[in-house]
């Protein structure tokens, strides 16, 4: 247990109690958390796949496991701030809704040494060309328009550069687009930043490509202390490298003229026209459309608060992981999706989502590519569940399925 931990369950205790937490501390640790999950995923996954990885199955093995418990790796081997030492990591609640019908075709990214695409109910997988084989799991990035697949390195050395290849929506072709230490989304559909640290180690440099690997404009030196989250219009969203206790604070920085133009505290997502930040207990998210100048708030439900957000393509709406509050130890107590549309500010927190605090990083969500519908899944020990949303859906459509070990869907921004 880390000190800012031990202050943030001092502050969770004082919030139940009728007492208002310092909102730089709660913000700073959430962002922490949001942060530490999008450096370490791939080298914890790379870990955790040393003793559980396997070969991708064939189609006819993606059905139940013919015995035994297959023990999944975690897509996301974080530990939330909320969840306190010695805390038993047992099946998760699932999530709750209506039975979906077999008519309803779910395509899911599913990542592994060999990634796949894995398809519901008919329980096959497909094979994706161009990906040589991974010494671990592939590091996955969500980019505007399909995926970035990054190698993972065969070595334990710090940060090597890696071949990353672009994965269109759907497509079972994959494309070489470069090499890079880190990708981050483009502004515009289809678009990735590379970066990478000079030899020197004193400068990092980012270079945008299109999914077909050709570059955009020239390489762009970024600030010392900061790396790309997102391109946002004809800026980049910056954040610091270091961030320790209060309130983490990402700057939107004009390549050009080398200035930062806004900075946002709290960020919560990023597209390419839009930011939205506010992380604090019953504060309101605020969203910023990049091209218009136009800001908007949502209002939060007192004692929770908003975090881990993603923007559908149409920016209309903003999906979120909402909190479901704190009990008198100081943990969060229910972990859970909320929709913000954009065009009313209403926020409407999605029934049957919420699941226990055991395991609060089993459940990720995405926008399925071009459309307005939401996948999120949750990832147990030996089975998967998949929810669907569309706009005015009243509940969840929910089924579930089986994975080999060492396989997991990437729903969310990064798997």
């Amino acid at each position: 247990m880390t000190d800012i931990e031990d202050r943030l369950r001092d502050a969770m205790r004082a919030a139940v109690d009728g007492e208002r937490p310092a909102p730089d501390l709660l913000r700073g640790v959430l962002r922490r958390h949001r942060r530490y999950l999008v450096r370490v995923a791939g080298t914890a996954v790379a870990a955790a796949a040393v003793l559980v990885a396997v070969p991708v199955a064939v189609a006819s093995s993606l059905g139940k496991p013919a015995g035994g418990t297959a023990v999944m790796p975690g897509t996301h081997p974080h530990r939330s701030p909320s969840s306190g030492p010695g805390h038993k990591r047992h099946e998760p609640s699932w999530m709750r809704g209506r039975p979906m019908p077999v008519t309803v075709n779910l395509r899911l990214l599913v990542t592994a040494r060999d990634p796949v695409w894995f398809t519901s109910p008919a329980d096959t997988s497909q094979p994706i060309a161009g990906l040589p084989r991974s010494a671990y799991p592939y590091s996955i990035t969500r980019i505007g328009g399909g995926w970035a697949a990054a190698l993972s390195p065969a070595c334990h050395c710090q940060s090597p550069k890696v071949p990353v290849y672009f994965i269109a929506d759907g497509s079972a072709v994959a494309r070489r687009v470069g090499v890079a230490q880190a990708v981050y989304p483009g502004q515009a559909p289809g678009t990735i930043w590379l970066q990478t640290r000079v030899t020197s180690g004193r400068a990092t440099m980012a270079m945008q490509v299109t999914a077909s690997g050709r570059t955009i404009g020239s390489p762009v030196r970024l600030p010392a202390g900061f790396t790309i989250q997102q391109g946002a219009g004809s800026a980049l969203l910056l954040a610091p490298d270091s961030q320790g206790p209060g309130t983490v604070t990402d700057e939107l920085w004009n390549p050009r003229t080398r200035r930062v133009t806004r900075t946002f505290p709290g960020v919560i997502a990023a597209s390419g026209s839009q930011v939205a930040w506010g992380i604090c207990p019953g504060c309101a998210v605020h969203v910023l459309d990049l091209r218009t100048g136009v800001a908007r708030s949502v209002r939060v439900p007192a004692r929770t608060w908003a975090y881990d957000g993603q923007f559908s393509s149409d920016g209309r709406y903003l999906a979120v992981h909402l909190s479901g509050g704190v009990n008198r130890d100081g943990y969060a107590t229910l972990s859970r999706i909320a929709i913000a549309g954009l065009r009313t500010g209403r926020l409407t927190v999605l029934p049957g989502s919420s699941i226990g605090n055991d395991l609060p990083e089993a459940l990720t969500f995405g926008w399925q590519g071009g459309s307005d519908t939401l996948i999120a899944t949750v990832t147990g020990r030996a089975v998967t569940q998949a929810g669907l949303w569309r706009p005015g859906s009243a509940r969840l459509l929910v089924r579930r399925f089986w994975l080999p070990p060492g396989m997991t869907v990437v729903t969310g921004p990064w798997g």
